[in-house]
């Protein structure tokens, strides 16, 4: 499938996403988008056509120990934003990055973020308070835009083996991931709070 294709696709699952950010507040002067899956580089697209001044900060390297070859997330994600039409001038890229705390770092480096800036950071759900709270605690900033709230299901469809049940075993690895994470960085101190606020 061509990503125009899946684009499409994304875009309508997605189109009520941009509601959950506050209308009140003027528009973001940057986007911190990071790496890990298509979806996020689409769902930061849906804010960067929304706002069409904002700076744009990619962050993803290589950290795939089994990954043969030297391309990076921010390789393809730069693919991805050619293919649907974004302007190269607005794209800055940090393909270093391997890890959470490394895309904070490197993210603030590039992106020079001035305390009267308002930056939106778009990564899953999961992934959210782990992310906010590293930004947070190296001085950067950042609302959170997590995309892909995920929806109540009935029991007896969690418990059905199918498409459904398979689903929820891998939501269930990557909440353990992302717990193992927050608890991990609270220790080392790379956050201050286990699960920051908003």
């Amino acid at each position: 499938m061509r990503i125009s294709a899946y684009w499409e696709s994304f875009d309508f699952a997605h189109r009520d996403s941009i509601s959950c950010l506050d209308k009140r507040r003027r528009s973001p002067d940057g986007i911190v988008i990071l790496g890990g899956d298509i979806d996020r580089v689409l769902a930061g697209i849906k804010l960067v056509r929304q706002y069409p001044t904002a700076r744009i900060v990619f962050s993803g390297g290589n950290g795939n120990l089994l990954r043969t070859d030297d391309t990076t997330e921010a390789d393809d994600a730069e693919e991805i934003f050619a293919e649907l039409g974004v302007a190269r001038e607005r794209l800055l890229f940090d393909r270093q990055a391997r890890n959470t705390r490394e895309n904070a770092v490197f993210s603030k480096a590039i992106a020079q973020p001035k305390a009267s800036e308002r930056w939106l950071l778009v990564t899953s759900t999961f992934h959210m308070p782990r992310s906010i709270g590293t930004f947070r605690k190296i001085g950067f900033a950042v609302e959170p835009y997590p995309f892909d709230f995920r929806k109540k299901r009935d029991w007896p469809q969690v418990l059905t083996l199918n498409s459904t049940f398979l689903a929820r075993i891998n939501q269930t690895d990557n909440a353990f991931h992302e717990w193992a994470g927050l608890i991990a960085y609270r220790l080392r101190g790379i956050t201050t709070e286990l699960l920051p606020s908003p």
